[in-house]
């Protein structure tokens, strides 16, 4: 799917982490042309804040309540694109850690 050739698992890992970087940018740039299009087509200055309609949809991982990750996204009913998406997670590597190493307390705000 990536045409690359067979890679060791260390280097098929630096490939996806350069195309996620790659795609988070787009992704980013894709998003501010979509606001920007808002604005334009709401006649408001670039700087104010502008109202629109939007359209908000959220989705989980697994069926039911019982999965930690989902995501949330924002679609403008006017363009139908996207303004902003949020990844949303119950669980947290970090704290994970943190809970394991002796003496340190669970975070709960993460």
């Amino acid at each position: 799917m990536l045409d690359l050739p067979f890679l060791s698992k260390k280097a098929f890992r630096n490939q996806e982490l350069k195309i996620q970087q790659a795609v988070s940018i787009v992704s980013i740039e894709s998003m501010k042309n979509a606001a920007t299009e808002v604005k334009e087509l709401k006649n408001s200055p670039k700087e104010c804040i502008s109202c629109c309609d939007v359209s908000m949809d959220g989705k989980w991982q697994k069926r039911g309540y019982s999965s930690h990750n989902g995501s949330v996204s924002c679609i403008s009913i006017g363009t139908e694109k996207i303004l902003d998406i949020e990844i949303m997670s119950h669980f947290c590597r970090m704290c994970a850690k943190k809970a394991k190493v002796p003496g340190v307390a669970f975070n709960a705000s993460c």
